[in-house]
This record gives C-alpha cells, sequence and structure tokens, in this order.
C-alpha cells in the first residue's frame, strides 16, 4: 500500500514540475517606450538618431530643437533594455565611450534618474527631454511616444 502511495505521489509531483516549467505561448512581452515632451514639435525619431542623441553624437533633435537625454539608473531593467536594442552597447562600453568624452570635455552623460516614474516626470516637464522606459504609460501624461519596442 505505502509504496503505490508514495509511487503516485512522485508520479503526481513530477507531473507539476512539468507543468510549472514548462514554457507558455501566452506570456506577455514588455514594452521599451522611447518618449517625448508633447510640447516638443519632434514625433517621430529612427533608432540611429536616438542613439546619436544618447550617445552625445549629436545634441538637438532632427528638426533642430535641443535635445535633452534623461537616463534609467545602472542595472534597471530599462537600461538593459535600452542598451541591447537601442546603442548596441553593454554597460562597460557605454561607460567607456562617456569617460572619454568627459575626459575630453566634448560632453557629459545624460542625467540618471532611479524609476521609470522619475523619468516620465523629468520628460513631461521638460520640452527638450527624451527618455525611456519599459510597462504602462499614463496615456494622460504630458508625454509623446516616439517608438515602442517589443522586447524578447
Amino acid at each position: 500500500m505505502k509504496s503505490k502511495t508514495v509511487k503516485t505521489f512522485i508520479a503526481t509531483l513530477i507531473a507539476q514540475i512539468l507543468f510549472i516549467s514548462a514554457p507558455s505561448h501566452s506570456y506577455a512581452r514588455d514594452t521599451l517606450y522611447i518618449i517625448t515632451n508633447t510640447k516638443n514639435a519632434t514625433q517621430s525619431l529612427s533608432k540611429q538618431d536616438i542613439q546619436n542623441i544618447f550617445l552625445g553624437k549629436i545634441q538637438s533633435f532632427p528638426n533642430g530643437n535641443p535635445a535633452k537625454p534623461v537616463n534609467s539608473s545602472k542595472g534597471s531593467p530599462s537600461r538593459i533594455a535600452f542598451m541591447e536594442e537601442i546603442l548596441k552597447k553593454t554597460e562597460r562600453s557605454w561607460r567607456s565611450h562617456w569617460a572619454r568624452l568627459l575626459f575630453t570635455g566634448k560632453g557629459k552623460p545624460p542625467k540618471e534618474y532611479q524609476n521609470p516614474q522619475d523619468i516620465i516626470d523629468a520628460v513631461a516637464q521638460k520640452k527638450q527631454a527624451i527618455g525611456y522606459v519599459i510597462g504602462n504609460i499614463d496615456k494622460n501624461s504630458n508625454i509623446t511616444i516616439l517608438m515602442k519596442i517589443t522586447i524578447p
């Protein structure tokens, strides 16, 4: 009797483990949003434009208005996704890039914010700001979505 109960228990346990660990095809993917202030005349940007702004290669939007990038803090999911999907850089190469620009007096890195809401607030308050966040964005915010990227 005991042996049959133990076997049933083990079989049930294995089935549960397999069910829990099986990949789901209906999982939600995160979305990375590139955002700017609604008062900014820029309504869209290419990945190359965004990359150039965040790397300090250009200091203005294509229409000539100044661009002030705002960055997520090191190690945040938003920053990791942004580095991979837009900048095509690692954290180390990003820091090295900005260290060179800072040392030569050619620029300073974007201001960093600790959480997504701080970035949304900063962009909503500054006409020239451009930033990025992962997650839901309040449609009533004073921001325009320039680009959406689904994160794998």
